[in-house]
């Protein structure tokens, strides 16, 4: 009997280790200090073309500068109609106009038969120095879209 509890407690204890290493080993948590936020809004519009082109006040010329050091977070919120819709969010680097599409990529949304909302986040690093933050969007279908309005919302670390 002494011997099966001794067993048991050793095991216990290498479960309880191993998964102190694992989680210790694990750093998925990075704190990104965010301390700066924008907010501008996305006018309605709609479209049938299929190749990415800026929504409307959210061009390379147009778009929200904002003077990034840190992390950059890009929440989009769309209410569309129609076809389904592909949106992306494109940084533009300041002094050496790098264009960088921001993490995941593209985010896709089908409203179905409806008039429908949905929301996005899109991440990426800034390089220290001035950025453009520019929406794209098309129609992957090639059916018309209806974008009837939302907001895009920027946080990230000031430089």
């Amino acid at each position: 009997m002494r011997k099966a509890w001794v067993s048991t407690i050793a095991v216990v204890t290498l479960v309880v280790a191993t998964a102190g290493i694992v989680v210790a080993g694990v750093d998925q948590y990075r704190p990104l200090k965010l301390n700066r936020q924008n907010l501008g809004t996305i006018a309605p519009h709609d479209t049938s073309r299929t190749g990415f082109f800026p929504v409307r006040s959210w061009g390379f010329s147009d778009g929200a500068a904002i003077q990034a050091a840190g992390g950059i977070a890009v929440t989009v919120n769309v209410t569309i109609s129609g076809g389904p819709a592909e949106f992306k969010v494109i940084t533009e680097s300041g002094r050496r106009f790098e264009q960088a599409t921001m993490r995941p990529g593209v985010a896709r949304f089908d409203p179905g038969s409806g008039k429908e909302s949905f929301s996005f986040t899109w991440v990426s690093g800034a390089k220290g120095e001035g950025q453009t933050v520019n929406l794209f969007w098309r129609s992957p279908t090639g059916n018309t879209v209806a974008l009837h309005g939302g907001s895009v919302v920027i946080q990230y670390a000031a430089t």
